[in-house]
């Protein structure tokens, strides 16, 4: 905790749903903004709720991440009974929101106290989205920047009730996007979207700052081995949560009218972020009596959770898959660094799509120089991996395609030919580091700016 602070370093006042001792993929970004801000000449402050909640797969309690640092400031707010802002889509009333009412007062009260140099609102989730406007009003002059990290409205991973409420998120995000000082968002594809769609939010009012690896967690000496990995065997590791439940209760007549009512701003396959496409693949080389098949392990850290366990139970190929349920950060970063192969599933899309995301799971892949087998639309996760030069790729569902190249990594495993590909040094730039420094520059010319 910060006890005296430098009045000469620049403050920042950042706002998040999830922060440690939160896990999950939510708290890495907010973390490492808090983090590495100090090297950029600010210190933090971090508003953010008190963790008296009740936790759900999304935000499982990690404490390994819960390091406290000397230029970062916690103020924990109680999420009273009534607030919407954990949801992913956007209320109607959100000015109204307890929590984010709570949060604003705060603010200016820090404020007050110890000006702030610049505010920063990192999402989802997005009922959060009102929190920007409201500061903006209190505080009329201090920047105010938004984070969307994912694409928002535009992300066909969620499924709204109806077209209706799809439309609200787009006006929601409209009307947030065109009124902060600065809007970040995480991959290149979704800076051009944004763009596109809202034609006056100008090119220099917004910055990618992809999400990234923490340099310290891949360098140094290899961490023990995970419980579990068996020496010779071909361990294919995925690390994250798979979207199991969405698909396995869509399925048969009651799940396809399911999803006639609700509305997804893509046509995605979701079974894509299963591990169904992968153990079909799996099966069907079994079949074959492919060799080496035998002495494949596909290990799935992560939720175990009673959907994903049925696919597995179904595909016949249970005896291959190891599941480690909820692990640590550091605990799952072994994995990615003792494993023989990655795997990184994405849903499907139509070929003349793109994916507007990129799994935050991909950065510490690529840092763990590891080889990755791809399961991946076309988009800017694709292109990382083909730029990487040691990733096999394959359409997100067909099976086939999958297959063949599961077929690779094994016979180039078994001949010791796994590629190396790009040296250590090529994913520098997706470090923690590297990126908060870009953020940091890009929240000082919008302050700059915004003052001219």
């Amino acid at each position: 905790m910060i006890n005296s602070p430098s009045h000469e370093m620049k403050h920042l006042l950042l706002v998040c749903y999830f922060y440690p001792p939160d896990g999950g993929a939510g708290t890495q970004r907010p973390l490492s903004i808090a983090r590495h801000a100090v090297a950029s000449g600010w210190r933090v402050t971090v508003i953010t709720r008190d963790g008296s909640q009740e936790r759900g797969d999304w935000d499982p309690a990690d404490p390994s991440l819960h390091d406290h640092f000397e230029h970062v400031r916690e103020v924990r707010i109680p999420v009273p009974e009534g607030s919407n802002a954990g949801q992913m889509i956007a209320p109607i009333d959100g000015e109204n929101d307890p929590w984010l009412v709570a949060v604003a007062q705060k603010i200016a009260e820090v404020n007050q106290a110890d000006k702030i140099d610049h505010v920063l609102v990192t999402m989802p989730p997005y009922g959060m989205a009102s929190l920007a406007g409201m500061v903006k009003s209190s505080l009329p002059d201090t920047p105010v920047s938004v984070d969307l990290r994912d694409p928002w409205a535009f992300d066909g991973v969620y499924a709204y009730p109806n077209k209706s409420a799809w439309r609200q998120n787009i006006q929601a995000m409209r009307k947030t996007v065109q009124g902060v000082d600065g809007l970040v968002v995480n991959t290149p594809e979704a800076a051009k979207k944004v763009m596109k769609t809202f034609e006056d939010v100008q090119a220099e009012r917004v910055c990618v700052v992809t999400n990234g690896y923490e340099p310290d967690l891949f360098e140094g000496s290899m961490p023990s081995m995970p419980e579990g990995y068996v020496e010779n065997d071909l361990h294919l590791v995925h690390v994250g949560t798979l979207h199991s439940r969405a698909v396995m209760r869509n399925r048969g007549l009651v799940g396809w009218l399911r999803r006639l009512k609700t509305y997804r701003a893509e046509r995605l396959d979701m079974t894509g972020r299963t591990a169904l496409p992968i153990l079909q693949a799996i099966g069907r080389l079994r079949k074959l009596a492919h060799p080496g098949i035998e002495r494949l392990k596909l290990v799935l850290v992560g939720l175990d959770d009673a959907a994903t366990r049925q696919i597995a139970e179904e595909s016949g190929c249970a005896d291959q898959i190891l599941m480690t349920g909820y692990m640590p950060h550091d605990q799952a970063v072994a994995w990615l660094r003792w494993a023989q192969c990655l795997f990184l599933p994405l849903h499907g899309l139509p070929d003349s799509e793109r994916s507007l995301i990129v799994p935050g799971k991909t950065y510490e892949y690529l840092a763990s120089q590891t080889p990755i087998l791809g399961a991946l639309p076309q988009g800017d996760v694709r292109q990382f991996l083909e730029e990487s030069e040691r990733a096999f790729i394959a359409p997100p569902c067909d099976v086939d395609q999958i297959a063949a190249r599961l077929s690779e990594v094994i016979e180039a495993h078994q001949q010791g030919k796994l590629p190396k590909g790009q040296p250590e040094t090529w994913a520098h730039r997706f470090s923690r580091p590297v990126l908060t420094q870009q953020l940091c520059d890009f929240l000082e010319r919008i302050g700059k700016t915004r003052k001219t």
